[in-house]
């Protein structure tokens, strides 16, 4: 019989853990002989999964595939809203996007520049209306965000 599906609960899980406790346990006390170490390690010795294959397996839990879709966009922890284009150059790893770069993209009319860089006029990485952005150079970025810290510190 399978047992495929079925959980257990956590009081049974306890009484698992506590029956194969200490020297309940049949492995205590005992160890792996030299000879089946040097055999389980030769066994994990060079194996990996080519790049193909690797690609494969990332591919079928994309997108609509994944247990976890949203719909493609996702947030990440300094609040930038990302969004699912693997078509695009300029995608990360997982092949996400900032949106951000994406509506200002359009705005332009073209793709954005290395040089270039949106800033969140009310710097809300997650507010990304055309009104909130600002396209500016590196320099004017960094110098932009100086002058409002050092704004910010005179108020306070």
């Amino acid at each position: 019989m399978s047992n495929l599906g079925y959980r257990h609960t956590p009081e049974v899980k306890e009484k698992i853990r506590a029956a194969k406790l200490g020297s309940r346990n049949p492995f205590f006390g005992r160890h792996h002989t030299p000879e089946t170490r040097e055999k389980m390690r030769t066994a994990k010795l060079g194996y990996h999964h080519t790049p193909e294959a690797r690609r494969k397996a990332a591919d079928s839990k994309v997108g609509p595939k994944n247990p976890n879709w949203n719909g493609g966009k996702a947030v990440i922890g300094s609040g930038y809203v990302l969004v699912l284009r693997p078509e695009r150059v300029n995608a990360n790893e997982q092949r996400y996007v900032r949106e951000h770069r994406i509506i200002a993209e359009g705005i332009l009319g073209r793709p954005l520049k290395k040089t270039e860089v949106v800033h969140h006029i009310n710097e809300h990485p997650d507010d990304n209306r055309p009104c909130n952005l600002l396209i500016c150079s590196r320099s004017y970025h960094r110098r932009l965000h100086w002058l409002m810290k050092r704004q910010s510190e005179r108020s306070s």
